[in-house]
């Protein structure tokens, strides 16, 4: 299916401004980086080691019972994350009378996200169902499975994958706002106190 000119102008105006040098400075990005065995300095810490990031600080089993209804689980990651990525989050939704529905996100906060979210979503521009949205920056439902998103305040970007393109707006909706400076898995930047 080929996206009509005005559709891949949307979509193309939106990636534009989500492209690293066309829009503001991200505080995240710029925030002085440590050696390896350089000492911490005084001062307080911006991002979370993607090691260390936790599910439940950007979506909660509360919010994820209340999307996806049912009884929700949280289950473990089925794949090993890139170096410098966290894991997925993965969520099972159990109800009476259908089967188990799964769905789950996942960021990508290294150097260059925007740009290589930029470019998937390129690709995926002329996908089945691919719909660009306001979501963040920028984002794209495409496939009938999967919404990318780029963040609108950190250097991340982000995957919602599972059925139902309302369910998976939802779920861009809420971790958009929660994504920010602190809670991004960005790794370890500290900020000099002043």
């Amino acid at each position: 299916m080929q996206l009509h000119f005005p559709v891949r102008y949307f979509l193309l105006t939106l990636l534009a401004s989500a492209l690293p040098g066309c829009k503001g400075d991200d505080s995240a990005s710029s925030a002085r980086k440590l050696g390896i065995d350089e000492p911490t300095p005084e001062g307080y810490l911006v991002g979370v080691r993607p090691e260390d990031f936790a599910c439940e600080s950007l979506l909660t089993i509360e919010q994820a019972t209340e999307i996806f209804g049912g009884r929700v689980e949280q289950v473990e990651s089925p794949h090993t994350p890139p170096v410098g990525v966290p894991g997925s989050c993965n969520f099972v939704s159990f109800a009476e009378g259908r089967e188990p529905l799964r769905w789950s996100f996942d960021l990508d906060c290294r150097e260059g996200a925007h740009s290589d979210a930029g470019q998937l979503m390129v690709r995926y521009a002329d996908a089945q169902g691919a719909k660009p949205m306001r979501i963040g920056r920028s984002a794209l439902d495409h496939n009938d499975s999967a919404l990318l998103f780029i963040d609108d305040d950190t250097p991340c970007y982000g995957r919602v994958l599972g059925p139902g393109q309302d369910t998976r707006a939802r779920i861009a909706e809420i971790l958009v706002p929660a994504i920010d400076a602190h809670s991004a898995p960005t790794g370890a930047q500290f900020i000099l106190q002043e």
